[in-house]
């Protein structure tokens, strides 16, 4: 029931995001300027795209590896599949059919793997944090409103890693805590609570190993300043002059933007993110707007090609994959 109201809400979302691009923008112009824009640029950046995907697969590996060793490729075309998915299904269930699809290559509880990949998103918006507090401490835009939705993130997404690091560090302290209230309930219920909690910790660690950990947070920021060069690519083909700062702030917006509910695909949601940060920096709203689609296409469609044929070679059912990745990610036994 939960799934099914994030997912309508979601759409809700995106359908009024949609409605307010084509009420206030002028949609033609944008789709003349996109028409226009320079290919070399725009397939440069969909390739820089792609191969990004490679550094993330081998930061996942590493993060799983007080689990189970993973070797790099399967982590890569697991995480482009999870992509694809997120791209096609609503709720972000993309992130669940990565725990659900390792689980089944890798013979992992599911639960444990989604713990791990809750893990790495949060190691994500630190670092995407991090990056945007630098530029608003030493390139500031002219807008109040980016340091204080910064604030209210980096209270989330660090508090959410202090959190992390606490139950990796105490895990007795967390049961003692823990089994006075499990007592209380039903035996039944509580037992399978319990099993899915010992998995969900399993996930975590990783966090007791601080050589790995700073490897792996400094290949995170790698990954995000790369990601900031994918923009500053597509840029060239629109001629538009963002100073690279400004890209790590439209990049900032986008990526802390899309953890709030939206429809398959984000759309809608996306563009408008994009053209909030563009717009501080004097990019006309057409052209600003023209670049949003170009940055959603080069995020959509190459990574939605590539996992649906990895998903169609190693035997995954595309169609049913939400649905059984939300009911094995959610049994203390999934993925097994």
């Amino acid at each position: 029931m939960r799934a099914r109201i994030v997912s309508a809400l979601g759409i809700i979302v995106s359908l009024i995001a949609i409605s307010y691009l084509i009420r206030q923008f002028d949609v033609e112009q944008s789709r003349e300027i996109l028409s226009e824009a320079k290919l070399n640029w725009l397939g440069l950046a969909a390739i820089s795209y792609l191969a990004l995907f490679p550094l993330r697969g081998l930061r996942w590996s590493w993060l799983l590896s007080d689990i189970r060793p993973i070797a790099t490729r399967i982590s890569t075309e697991t995480f482009i599949v999870g992509a694809m998915a997120n791209n096609i299904l609503p709720a972000r269930l993309g992130d669940l059919v990565r725990a659900y699809v390792l689980g089944r290559q890798a013979k992992i509880p599911a639960t444990t793997t989604f713990s791990n990949v809750l893990l790495e998103r949060i190691i994500d918006g630190c670092t995407v944090i991090a990056l945007l507090s630098s530029v608003l401490l030493l390139a500031p835009p002219d807008s109040q409103d980016f340091r204080l939705i910064g604030s209210v993130m980096a209270v989330i997404f660090f508090g959410a890693f202090a959190a992390c690091l606490l139950l990796a560090a105490t895990p007795k302290l967390f049961w003692t805590l823990l089994d006075p209230v499990l007592e209380r309930l039903p035996a039944q219920f509580a037992r399978k609570l319990k099993d899915r909690l010992l998995l969900l910790l399993e996930g975590l660690n990783i966090l007791r190993r601080p050589t790995l950990m700073f490897k792996i947070l400094g290949v995170s920021v790698l990954i995000w300043i790369l990601e900031a060069s994918v923009y500053m690519i597509c840029q060239r083909a629109f001629g538009m002059q963002i100073p690279f700062s400004g890209l790590i702030l439209v990049m900032s917006v986008l990526t802390l933007g899309l953890t709030a509910p939206s429809g398959p695909g984000f759309i809608g949601v996306f563009e408008g993110l994009i053209l909030a940060g563009t717009l501080l920096y004097g990019v006309d709203q057409s052209t600003g707007l023209a670049f949003a689609i170009a940055i959603h296409l080069i995020h959509y469609v190459p990574v939605t090609i590539l996992g649906l044929f990895i998903a169609w070679r190693i035997g995954l059912n595309v169609t049913k994959l939400g649905k059984t990745a939300h009911e094995n990610a959610v049994t203390p036994s999934g993925g097994n």
